[in-house]
């Protein structure tokens, strides 16, 4: 999850997503470059993505990244979101 700033001319009504860039595809690109080498050898082993943009009107902008073994879950698991413990 991306939390983005909102821009003081852009008004929940106005614009209540972020459909701007930076593109989701990008900061998706940017996360798995940055954990090539900490959390994996290489990104291209990241078989499953789920990801969104919001406005962090309600918190810091920033990200939220969470990273599973694909051998934690059965397969049941990925056909729900229960995994995902998200944050409020």
């Amino acid at each position: 999850m991306f939390y983005l700033d909102r821009p003081s001319s852009v008004s929940s009504v106005k614009r209540p997503y972020p459909t701007v860039p930076p593109d989701l595809d990008k900061l998706i690109r940017g996360v798995g470059d940055s954990l090539t080498g900490v959390v994996f050898d290489d990104d291209s082993q990241v078989i499953r993505t789920l990801a969104w943009k919001v406005y962090a009107d309600s918190r810091e902008p920033g990200a939220f990244v969470r990273v599973n073994e694909l051998s934690q879950f059965d397969n049941e698991a990925f056909q729900s979101l229960d995994f995902l413990d998200l944050p409020e």
